[in-house]
């Protein structure tokens, strides 16, 4: 939207059925703001009640969510930010997937067509705790950010994550995720004294390859509607030529 159309644009979300609804932003303690001409207003979030405090938000005034959506912008492939507040409280990443006008091929054209974004909110803390209750005690495991700045690399997990010199035992699953590079790491500083021999390499395989395979999934299904959408609009063509 417009910075010059943000008051018309209110007027008819109000008018819609969303009378509190304004545009605003959040902004970044100690970084300065985007001189834009447009804001990128979130006017639809799903569930509402816990995530109300988003509606009208310019997500552009977060500085990990502008660099998010010029990526997936000027990439036409969804882009994930780093670790950021959540509007329902705690952290989090969001991953975003820019929408043009018509059909674009170029870097170019995508950013003159460009049209808005969808985006989803991910807690990987969640996730890891879900996992972490199925290990054996002794481990602990954490997510990485490789290329977040140093005080915001850990995504989830354990705080000891970035010092595991001393650790008994590693293992690190390379995770490649919304054009960003992340690690699962998987350690322990004290190992059992009895039955460790097999129980260990097959607790760090079986669990970097759960993780792997979720990465996995969500590539091919994410690959599998493009294809889709490429063939229905293909057919669509073909048969307004006949």
């Amino acid at each position: 939207v417009a910075r010059a159309d943000i008051a018309a644009f209110e007027a008819r979300e109000r008018a819609a059925g969303a009378p509190d609804y304004r545009v605003f932003d959040r902004r970044d303690a100690g970084v300065p703001q985007p001189d834009e001409d447009s804001v990128y207003a979130v006017r639809f979030v799903e569930p509402m009640a816990p995530n109300a405090g988003a509606l009208g938000v310019n997500s552009r005034s977060n500085l990990g969510a502008r660099l998010a959506i010029d990526r997936a912008v000027r990439t036409g492939r969804p882009a994930v930010t780093t670790p950021v507040s959540l509007s329902q409280g705690g952290r989090g990443v969001l991953l975003y997937q820019a929408l043009y006008r018509g059909d674009v091929t170029s870097v170019d054209e995508r950013a003159a067509q460009q049209r808005g974004v969808v985006f989803a909110t991910l807690n990987p803390e969640k996730l890891l705790r879900a996992v972490a209750a199925r290990l054996p005690s002794y481990l602990q495991m954490c997510l990485l950010d490789n290329e977040a700045p140093a005080d915001a690399r850990v995504l989830a997990g354990s705080p000891q994550c970035l010092d595991v010199d001393q650790a008994a035992a590693l293992h690190v699953a390379p995770l490649a995720f919304g054009g960003r590079q992340w690690d699962l790491r998987v350690f322990a500083y004290k190992l059992p004294v009895t039955g460790l021999g097999r129980a260990w390499p097959f607790a760090l395989i079986g669990l970097a390859g759960s993780a792997l395979l979720g990465a996995l999934l969500l590539v091919v299904t994410g690959g599998a509607r493009r294809i889709e959408a490429g063939v229905a609009e293909r057919t669509a063509e073909l048969q307004q030529r006949t």
